[in-house]
């Protein structure tokens, strides 16, 4: 009776099974991978995912940072108030605006800030605290809200800021200067303001919204500005050495004309009619 015994497969002489399956190994490993090589794959797959969604977060994250910066407008709106009375809007944000007669402003809505332009008048502004900045500019002037309610007016000769409650910084011809409450500055055409901050009283500094001229020492030459913004004629100043006297006193907006007629009683000037209806100021 014969013995059957196993043989082991030896490694240094292969089966003719294996030399048959050898051109077909790498086929099959292709196939077939290792469990180390499904592995290997997978852990390579995270890494790349892992990469791409932090390259995809880095610049979803610059986007949004140079988005900031730039500070994009995404909204913008027109005020203004008409000829016959003064105006008070309520901004999207809270704040209020008080229009005077003939003013325009512009509003630009923008990702970290309010910019407001005032192109022509006055106006008051009582600001809602909020994350975004909140910046008048008028002409040359920059004026940027500190928590505050304030008054700023455009005329051809110069811009007057006033403070009614709070503060801001008043930002022109690389100057930076901050007000509070009851003061008062005027930066002139070249866009410089004076080294004197002045003491003002709230009352008289609207009474604009009581459609009254307040002029406390005012240059002739401003108060003229002022009045002509309410006459239907031409006021002419033909003497420039006239333009600095200083005009005091309260004065009904509506009567321009009377207005004129007082001022040889109280300044060293003549008044000129012209044929064309124009008033013309020369000194005496």
């Amino acid at each position: 009776m014969s013995t059957l015994r196993a043989v082991s497969p030896n490694p240094e002489h292969p089966s003719k099974q294996d030399d048959a399956l050898s051109p077909f190994a790498q086929d099959l490993r292709e196939r077939f991978p290792s469990v180390e090589a499904i592995t290997a794959a997978a852990a390579s797959r995270r890494r790349r995912a892992k990469k791409t969604r932090a390259g995809v977060a880095a610049a979803l994250f610059l986007l949004a940072g140079v988005t900031w910066l730039a500070d994009p407008a995404y909204r913008t709106e027109q005020l203004n108030a008409d000829a016959h009375a003064p105006r008070t809007v309520q901004l999207a944000d809270g704040s209020a605006v008080t229009l005077d007669k003939g003013t325009n402003l512009k509003i630009t809505w923008r990702l970290r800030s309010r910019q407001l332009a005032l192109e022509t008048g006055e106006a008051q502004f009582t600001v809602a605290h909020g994350l975004r900045a909140f910046i008048v500019t008028a002409g040359q002037t920059r004026v940027r809200d500190i928590g505050t309610i304030f008054d700023v007016q455009r005329l051809p000769r110069r811009t007057r800021v006033t403070v009614i409650e709070g503060a801001v910084e008043v930002e022109t011809g690389g100057q930076v200067r901050q007000l509070r409450a009851n003061q008062r500055v005027d930066v002139g055409p070249d866009g410089q303001m004076p080294h004197d901050t002045a003491t003002v009283d709230v009352e008289r500094a609207l009474a604009w919204q009581r459609d009254k001229f307040s002029f406390d020492g005012v240059a002739l030459a401003d108060a003229i500005a002022e009045m002509q913004a309410r006459s239907g004629t031409p006021i002419v100043i033909d003497d420039p050495r006239i333009a600095q006297l200083r005009l005091s006193g309260e004065f009904d907006r509506e009567q321009v004309d009377a207005i004129l007629q007082l001022l040889p009683g109280v300044l060293p000037v003549t008044i000129r009619r012209t044929g064309d209806g124009a008033v013309h100021l020369s000194g005496r």
